[in-house]
């Protein structure tokens, strides 16, 4: 539980996808499993590599390619994720280390004092292993494998809740067409 003062938003959690590496997100696969399954949708694709302009392992730079697509599950954002090419210390955390191995990779939040989150996780015994940083949004990922899966922390923008508000006003009264779509330009 957060300490007092600290707020957080926007519960989610991300789920590794079993679909050929040819298809990443973009194969029907997992998005049509999890829509037919669930009701979860639509999905927006973030992209079949998603980069960030910072990416460190335990400080240092490390490669995460991977394809992800974010949609809704009732009041929880879903983000899929294919993983392509990934320095090995940090795929091991996703399939056997510290974060858990399981199908889950992460749950994450929104807080608004990330540093002060991260210090908290950190004297939890759930140590920070991944830090990425795309323009206004940063993102830090802590083992946690008493929970079976990474806790993926953000901070609180305007960048990140307007993507948050794009995919929930995408589920707004949602009939089933479409469950994967481009990212809008801008």
């Amino acid at each position: 539980m957060a300490e007092a003062g600290t707020q957080t938003r926007a519960c989610s959690f991300g789920a590794r996808t079993t679909v050929p590496a040819d298809g990443g997100c973009r194969a029907s696969g997992a998005v049509d499993q999890w829509v037919e399954a669930t009701g979860a949708g639509p999905f927006f694709h973030l992209g079949e590599h998603v980069e960030f302009e910072e990416t460190l392992l335990e400080g240092e730079p490390c490669v995460f390619d991977h394809a992800s697509a974010i949609g809704k599950w009732g009041p929880i954002f879903l983000e899929l994720i294919k993983l392509h090419e990934v320095t090995p210390e940090l795929e091991s955390r996703f399939y056997t280390g510290g974060a858990g191995g399981s199908n889950i990779a992460h749950i994450a939040y929104i807080v608004d004092d990330p540093a002060a989150e991260s210090e908290r996780l950190e004297a939890a015994g759930m140590p920070k292993f991944l830090h990425l940083r795309q323009g206004p949004i940063q993102i830090s990922l802590h083992d946690a494998p008493l929970l079976g899966h990474a806790i993926e922390v953000h901070e609180n923008t305007d960048a990140i809740n307007g993507l948050f508000a794009l995919f929930a006003a995408g589920a707004e009264g949602w009939d089933g067409s479409e469950p994967l779509r481009e990212m809008p330009e801008g």
